[in-house]
């Protein structure tokens, strides 16, 4: 074998481990991709290309905690002095029921406690810190109006599935 064969050999072997080379990492990889958007996993996680990786990375993405849902109105502000602030209200608590009545909002809270009168006594359950406890509130006369009740909060409706 000459000279000239010889190079044409060496070349010839060396583009054919290329070659192979080439297509075992691209099957290699393909595979690994395809294994991953069909694995059962793929249904759970999201992922995400990271530089110089084959395959996508899973994130981390926190995991939701089973909520019940619940219907109630948030205090965001206490009067001082005011009916609510007497009986111990505090912003952040949840006000879940009026005399029994389950809230279902801001407005219908509000058309609750327009159903009383100055002077009416109300037991309102009251969600602070994962506690639930029963409040007795001696409505006020409003300070604009005196024939109509007076709690001295401001609430805001929380949606149903926060706790």
């Amino acid at each position: 074998m000459n000279r000239d064969q010889k190079v044409v050999l060496i070349l010839v072997v060396g583009l054919f481990l290329a070659c192979n080379l080439v297509t075992c990492l691209g099957a290699l990889s393909l595979g690994g991709l395809w294994g991953v958007l069909t694995s059962p996993a793929r249904r759970w996680r999201a992922y995400r290309w990271e530089p110089g990786t084959i395959v996508p990375v899973p994130t981390r993405t926190p995991v939701e905690p089973r909520r019940t849902p619940i219907s109630a109105v948030i205090v965001i502000n206490v009067v001082e002095d005011s009916p609510a602030a007497q009986a111990g209200l505090r912003p952040r608590d949840l006000i879940l029921a009026v005399d029994g009545q389950r809230i279902e909002g801001s407005a219908h809270f509000a058309e609750i406690i327009s159903g009383f009168r100055p002077g009416d006594r109300v037991e309102l359950t009251v969600r602070r810190a994962g506690a639930q406890r029963d409040v007795q509130i001696k409505l006020g006369a409003h300070p604009r109006d005196p024939d109509r009740p007076y709690l001295g909060l401001t609430v805001r409706s929380l949606p149903a599935t926060a706790e």
